[in-house]
């Protein structure tokens, strides 16, 4: 990755909507809803961004004129002339955003957005010799047409993830993500039929998921390179494809994905364990915590055909649950499965996690053991 090591270039920042910490969130919705993210300022000096995600997280949308947008807005990272590619990468994988700002001195120039990291990781060829099935994420989370908005947002916040498959009848139907509640609540013929119709759109429960889903999923086969799906993403302006098999979805290949095996790769860890989010309180735990997923990685490692390649672990503390976890194990075949946890210790936490991704490499190993055998008889 030596290239990966360049500065980052000075036509990778662009313009940004700037917006004080006072103004409403109503305000900035078409904004956001255009390029994904605004800055936030409070006294001229940078406080954060605000983007989709975090209005439809908070339910602010109802009542989005009574709120000031610097009460949503998250710190992320910034950037500036002194950090390589392969760092911005890094602090777009940590903060899940899709535009980072870019400071000159203490001034804020403009942002960085996340498609030109997919755009740097195709011309450095990074990631030439990976395919798609290596870094997708497995299960898939899905959920029936007929659920509400409700049902969905609280399925992607159980399961970790911004997007999920939306079903009929055991088919599919079309994709849901945070993205698209977000998008229905900036266009204002919408906004006015909230106020009009007693907000049927507005209210969660009352809006079906078919309303809002996209039928028209972007797909890639399980087999292609990894660079034509990074390049469908950027030609497409979407941030995750369905990966299928035989026409039959196996996985969700997201940006995240994309990111997650610059940074693994990046941080050349023998011990195959990647761990992000330690603060003060975890930090002295991190040896026990790598011991404890070195020790699953050996375990799913006796099944012979199955591999570790690596595993990543994010650690999240949280007033209501104390401690959130989610991880990724990524495996040598058969693609990555990504399982989260909570527990009101980290102990507690932990165990769930482990338990959880053994659980479902156990799975995934009868699955690929099944379609060999059924191969063989076929071959007979």
């Amino acid at each position: 990755m030596a290239k990966a090591f360049e500065n980052i270039p000075e036509e990778f920042v662009s313009k940004t909507a700037i917006f004080d910490y006072k103004t409403p969130v109503s305000k900035l919705l078409g904004k956001i809803n255009s390029l994904g993210a605004v800055v936030i300022t409070k006294e001229k000096e940078y406080y954060g961004v605000l983007d989709a995600r975090t209005i439809a997280q908070t339910g602010v949308l109802a009542m989005a004129d009574k709120f000031p947008a610097g009460k949503f807005a998250r710190k992320v990272p910034v950037l500036d002339q002194s950090l390589s590619i392969e760092r911005a990468i890094h602090h777009f994988f940590n903060s899940s955003t899709k535009v980072l700002p870019y400071i000159e001195g203490n001034k804020i120039k403009g942002v960085v957005k996340r498609e030109l990291m997919l755009r740097a990781i195709l011309s450095l060829h990074l990631l030439s010799n990976y395919k798609t099935e290596y870094l997708m994420s497995s299960p898939i989370v899905a959920i029936e047409k007929g659920a509400s908005l409700a049902q969905a947002k609280s399925t992607m916040e159980n399961h970790k993830v911004n997007k999920i498959l939306v079903m009929e009848g055991g088919k599919l139907y079309g994709i849901i993500s945070y993205r698209d509640m977000m998008g229905a609540f900036a266009k204002t013929n919408l906004r006015a039929n909230v106020e009009k119709e007693g907000s049927r759109v507005g209210n969660l429960n009352n809006t079906k998921v078919e309303e809002l889903a996209v039928t028209n999923v972007y797909r890639i086969d399980y087999s292609r390179p990894i660079d034509e799906a990074i390049k469908s993403m950027i030609e497409l302006g979407i941030s995750s494809l369905l990966v299928t098999k035989s026409d039959k979805p196996v996985g969700i290949l997201t940006v995240s994905d994309v990111f997650e095996v610059i940074v693994s790769n990046a941080t050349g860890i023998e011990e195959r364990i990647f761990i992000s989010g330690l603060d003060s309180k975890t930090k002295e735990f991190e040896e026990e915590i790598k011991a404890e997923l070195e020790s699953l990685a050996a375990k799913v490692d006796r099944f012979g055909k199955i591999k570790t390649d690596y595993i990543s672990l994010n650690i999240k503390s949280s007033k209501a649950k104390n401690y959130e976890l989610k991880a990724r194990l990524s495996l040598s075949k058969g693609g990555s499965l990504s399982t989260s946890s909570f527990g009101f210790t980290l102990d507690e936490a932990m165990k769930k996690l482990v338990d959880n991704l053994y659980r479902e490499v156990r799975q995934k190993k009868e699955i690929i053991m099944s379609g060999k055998k059924s191969g063989e008889r076929e071959e007979a």
